[in-house]
């Protein structure tokens, strides 16, 4: 109830454009309609910049990751496409889209059905101007995987982890690596370490997203040198540009 409270107070005290910016407008645009209780709940929504985007979903009740692209009259120029078969044991949990004259999407996912001790595994799909996948899904698992990201051209930037791991029980932290890597999953450049210079990753919150052209912003969560958010630049390469970005917060971050 309390948070509840807070956003409202929030929304109050926004300015009256920002308010108009958060009003419903129209009917709510359907994408898919089932019955059936999912456990993987993630969708990413990828636009051009005339307006029309590729909408991309997990669907348990079908069994198969779909896409399906809309014109910026939010009409369906097609049926949805299958993009991925799903298999028990195989859960997502981060899709990551973006334009690059096509639309590329990375599936991040928890796949307990080859190595359950090790699941995280990533996925990468390109989609023509259509919506029509370019070929087969990809499949991504090279020791201490963490995150995909898209990049132009079908790359991807491939993040893993770092060992050791390091810290208190109640505060474990680890390195962070990227580079780039080809549709086939080969290097495209060295490996960088993300945390060079700056404060580990305390294994939580993480985001990357790929910009205009064609560099990388990351940002995790952090509880080394201080506790809160880190962002950094990366070069198109994966490599960290500038110094890193600390946002100390007063508490851990949860959920």
């Amino acid at each position: 109830m309390r948070s509840r409270r807070s956003l409202l107070l929030l929304l109050l005290l926004l300015p009256l454009p920002a308010r108009a910016a958060l009003t419903p407008v129209g009917a709510p645009l359907v994408i898919s309609e089932s019955s059936f209780c999912s456990f993987n709940t993630d969708l990413e929504v990828t636009a051009t910049p005339a307006g029309a985007f590729e909408v991309v979903w997990a669907d348990d009740g079908d069994g198969f990751v779909r896409g399906q692209r809309f014109t910026r009259g939010l009409l369906p120029t097609g049926s949805p496409q299958r993009l991925l078969p799903l298999h028990g044991g195989l859960f997502f949990a981060n899709f990551v889209g973006t334009w690059t004259g096509r639309y590329e999407v990375a599936l991040n996912a928890l796949d307990f059905g080859d190595n359950p001790d090790d699941p995280l595994t990533g996925y990468r799909v390109s989609l023509d101007l259509a919506g029509n996948p370019l070929a087969p899904a990809a499949r991504f698992k090279p020791p201490n995987f963490y995150r995909l990201a898209p990049a132009a051209g079908g790359d991807s930037l491939q993040i893993r982890l770092e060992p050791p791991v390091f810290g208190p029980p109640d505060w474990k932290s680890e390195g962070l690596l990227a580079r780039r890597i080809d549709a086939g999953g080969a290097a495209l450049s060295t490996e960088s370490r993300i945390t060079r210079r700056a404060s580990a990753f305390d294994l939580g919150h993480f985001q990357v997203e790929r910009l205009p052209d064609d560099t990388f912003v990351v940002v995790y969560s952090t509880c080394e040198k201080l506790t809160g958010l880190v962002a950094r630049r990366l070069s198109s390469a994966g490599a960290p540009v500038g110094k890193p970005i600390n946002l100390p917060l007063p508490a851990q971050l949860g959920n």
